[in-house]
């Protein structure tokens, strides 16, 4: 299954958070990119077949040049989805326990870009270059899903040690 007949970009965001696999779309606006509301949630242990054909399904809902929301506005937030779903209040509360990686779909050279990352409090999702995991178009849902997995596997939740804003590693105090 090929996305979209490969005639656009398409952008999704993977978390694993508590034993869970969050999958977003996320769309351009003009000056960068957010998410625009559709989430699935799976356990941990999905196949990875099921993953890939997410995935697949993520970057196909993505769209480019989308208009600008209120995001202090539930109703037209596109993290409410995300939120909900996660059973926290804020943005700041989902992130604080969570590993991230990021797939970009290149529309112009036909493959798939996996950017693991660290999460960083104060710097927030920052790509691991060194990580990243190449794969052509025509790599099938089984195959995105495992490299995906891979991705998350290589991608740094935030330390636990670090007290709020003292710069001190509790752990080495």
């Amino acid at each position: 299954m090929l996305i979209k007949g490969l005639d656009m970009p398409g952008w999704a965001e993977i978390d694993e958070r508590r034993g869970r696999l969050y999958i977003m779309s996320w769309s351009a606006m003009r000056h960068g990119r957010r998410a625009n509301g559709w989430v699935r949630v799976v356990e941990r242990s999905v196949p990875s077949q099921e993953l890939g054909f997410l995935v697949r399904e993520a970057l196909a809902q993505s769209g480019t040049d989308v208009p600008m929301v209120n995001f202090q506005d539930p109703a037209q937030s596109p993290m409410t989805p995300l939120l909900d779903a996660a059973g926290v209040k804020s943005y700041q509360g989902y992130a604080r326990s969570m590993r991230a990686c990021l797939i970009d779909f290149d529309d112009v050279q036909q493959r798939f870009l996996i950017r693991p990352t660290r999460n960083e409090s104060r710097d927030g999702l920052v790509d691991l270059p060194d990580a990243q995991i190449w794969l052509p178009a025509t790599a099938n849902d089984a195959e995105v899903g495992e490299a995906v997995l891979q991705g998350i596997k290589r991608s740094i939740g935030r330390s636990t040690g670090v007290r709020r804003g003292s710069g001190v590693d509790a752990a080495k105090v």
